[in-house]
């Protein structure tokens, strides 16, 4: 780990004068398109059709529950990893499940927490376990090849795979523990350190330093009993990463800006950038919030402690401004407006290699956007009454 710290310096720099640079325009385009109560996705420029070419509801023994991916392999095959299930199940390009790989257990191709699935290099598949800290490697047809683990780092710590180069080698993240060691309560926000490594797992060097989900830290009990637990923020900012071809792009959710950087972690400057500043933080936004929080709760033990902890947080001024980032094939780079709770679209923005703004989608919020190639977009929709999960492709347009 030799020169990525040095050029980690550049890193906060760069995001920030961004931030500085952001405009002052009438509210985002999140806003206005809540407004517009639309239930199809809508867009101009390069986007993302309303239309749903296949739609996949997973294998009639085993529906799709906690779908945490999608890819698309070259002959279109598609793979979603189903979290609920542990487990891998591919379908054709029509939607036709063809097998199902994986499954839970500590064996050979098998999973505790299903986290992550990339496409590889030959069409392989990549499927990180979060829990046993391990990359199991399939082949096109689901057959289990291998597995590995990224070394470890500091104090053992195990790195997270964010994704994968177009040379093999694995871009990935080490969680900090540093916010559970503090005692003093209030926000923080780690920075965490970002590696390099090559396809089996070793260690290459040291890319970067970028800030972390920002957290609270809240104190629970009286007197002797008193202990103190971190939480996450309402509205707190967290970074976003896509790893496409030989670069990968942050937004550290401070402004409406992504940087570019290469793999060994050297700038090659603003890619996306958009005129506007973050929304007001509203009564109406952490009402929403609570609503929705008490919702996927459900238990009225539950609900009471949750209250609890949240009773006295202090709410951000403003919310992140950046929800999420992908990138495709094509080198473009998607970057979607952060979604407060209760709002009904996602709206993104589609910038080209060279930093200019190409094209708009405007996605429902039962949508969430997986995978983006360059003519198809893999989405997972979660039907808001019954929970059930379906993944969809949907075509990418230009008008």
């Amino acid at each position: 780990m030799r020169a990525g710290l040095c050029r980690a310096c550049l890193v906060g720099s760069v995001l920030l004068a961004a931030a500085a640079g952001t405009g002052c325009s009438e509210g985002s385009q999140a806003e206005k398109a809540a407004a517009t109560g639309s239930a199809k996705a809508a867009g101009t420029g390069v986007h993302i059709g309303a239309e749903r070419r296949v739609v996949l509801a997973g294998d009639p023994s085993s529906p799709l529950v906690e779908v945490a991916g999608a890819v698309r392999l070259s002959d279109g095959t598609i793979v979603v990893a189903n979290a609920g299930a542990q487990e891998l199940q591919l379908f054709d390009a029509s939607g036709r499940h063809l097998k199902t790989a994986g499954g839970e257990g500590d064996g050979p191709g098998e999973f505790r927490r299903l986290t992550r699935i990339r496409r590889g290099a030959g069409d392989s598949i990549y499927a990180f376990d979060s829990q046993e800290r391990r990359i199991s490697v399939f082949d096109p047809a689901g057959a289990f090849v291998r597995s590995f683990a990224l070394a470890p780092v500091g104090r053992g710590l195990s790195p997270a795979p964010l994704g994968w180069f177009d040379d093999g080698t694995i871009l990935a993240r080490v969680p900090s523990t540093d916010a559970l060691l503090r005692q003093d309560p209030g926000v923080v926000r780690d920075t965490l350190l970002y590696l390099r490594y090559a396809a089996g797992g070793t260690l290459i060097d040291t890319v970067g330093r970028f800030p972390g989900e920002e957290q609270v830290r809240v104190l629970e009990g009286d007197g002797r009993t008193r202990s103190s637990l971190v939480i996450p923020l309402p509205f707190g900012r967290r970074t976003e990463v896509a790893v496409a071809g030989d670069r990968f792009f942050v937004s550290d959710g401070t402004g409406f800006a992504v940087a570019g950087f290469g793999r060994d972690g050297s700038s090659t400057g603003l890619v996306g950038r958009t005129d506007r500043r973050p929304r007001e933080v509203t009564d109406g936004a952490k009402q929403a919030f609570l609503a929705e929080q008490l919702a996927k709760i459900g238990d009225p033990n539950g609900q009471r402690e949750f209250r609890s902890r949240y009773a006295d947080v202090q709410y951000p001024d403003v919310m992140p401004a950046v929800g999420q980032v992908l990138a495709d094939p094509a080198g473009r780079l998607w970057v979607a407006d952060y979604r407060a709770p209760g709002e009904g679209e996602t709206v993104w923005t589609v910038f080209d290699r060279s930093g200019a703004a190409i094209g708009t989608s405007r996605i429902p919020g039962q949508l969430e956007v997986l995978e983006i190639d360059a003519g198809e977009a893999l989405c997972l929709r979660t039907d808001p009454d019954t929970g059930v999960e379906q993944v969809q492709v949907h075509p990418v347009r230009t008008s």
